[in-house]
């Protein structure tokens, strides 16, 4: 597939998404604006926490703010509620938010989000939950998950944006183009482990590659354990703290309107939530004229 771009998703959205975004589904349980501090729209509860030095920044795409981190140290530690696998669910969600990318989006592998249950007594030695979006080291973006019950037992998967240089359209030279880009992970795991999941990137399924699948045992022998503090973190991975490790893969960049699903939600509902346009050409009215913009085309 090879993309045209008249009018760059940022700029177009910043005209046609000045107002808030709809009316979420009922089924959202987390969602941080960032407009003003770490807090959770969704309850008080779920609060985060800013950490290290990262910042609320006027640079926003919705809203009058957004996350800053810096890509070296800092992060926002969600917490473990009100997130993929809370309660012991885990087996169907929807994660979304916008990212726009500092400069150390292009060296190594960058979490955007990330979190790896590592506590020994409750799930053994090597069985922990796992959860993260990032960039790998050519720039593809990658999800994995990892679902856990103390037994050994678990789901492994990891998705991987694999379209060929040639197309235009190969991280990392999109996201650090100086624009918001929208990013969304929407999956369902079965008890067999057959998974029907996909990527989106500004709107538009992108192409994916399940490079690891595996499923131990059966999920429904013993129900999925719940997060353990201290949580998944966003800007970064938490890499097994509770096993003596630390917050690794820092982005530098901003983070805004980050989101949780409880179900896999439909392209038609990550376009209508995060306002990108439908990748037909959209008509932007207004600023002296109409513009259009046209996605991809086969």
């Amino acid at each position: 597939m090879k993309r045209s771009t008249i009018l760059t998703p940022g700029a177009l959205c910043a005209a046609l998404c000045a107002t808030a975004p709809p009316a979420s589904p009922s089924n959202l349980i987390s969602h941080f604006t960032f407009d003003t501090d770490a807090s959770n729209a969704v309850s008080a509860t779920l609060d985060g926490t800013l950490e290290n030095g990262a910042a609320i920044s006027s640079n926003a795409q919705v809203g009058p703010g957004s996350l800053r981190v810096d890509g070296v140290d800092d992060y926002v530690n969600t917490g473990t509620d009100g997130l993929p696998g809370a309660g012991g669910g885990y087996l169907s969600s929807t994660v979304m938010f916008w990212f726009q990318a500092g400069a150390n989006i292009q060296t190594g592998s960058r979490r955007f989000i990330g979190q790896q249950n590592g506590n020994p007594a409750t799930f053994g030695s090597d069985n922990r939950m796992s959860f993260e979006i990032s960039t790998n080291n050519a720039g593809s973006v990658q999800a994995f998950i990892r679902t856990a019950d103390g037994t050994e037992t678990n789901n492994r998967f990891k998705f991987r944006h694999e379209e060929p240089a040639s197309s235009g359209d190969r991280f990392p030279d999109d996201w650090a183009d100086g624009s918001w880009h929208h990013l969304a992970f929407a999956w369902d795991i079965d008890a067999a482990g057959n998974t029907d999941s996909q990527i989106f990137i500004d709107g538009l399924e992108v192409g994916t590659v399940v490079t690891e699948s595996s499923l131990e045992d059966n999920a429904t022998t013993a129900p999925i354990l719940p997060w353990e503090s201290p949580g998944l973190f966003l800007g970064a991975r938490n890499n097994r703290i509770l096993q003596g490790g630390s917050a690794d893969g820092h982005v530098d960049g901003w983070i805004d309107d980050f989101r949780v699903y409880d179900g896999r939600l439909s392209l038609d509902e990550v376009q209508a939530i995060s306002g990108v346009p439908e990748p037909a050409s959209v008509a932007l009215l207004g600023l002296g004229g109409l513009a259009l913009l046209r996605r991809r085309s086969a």
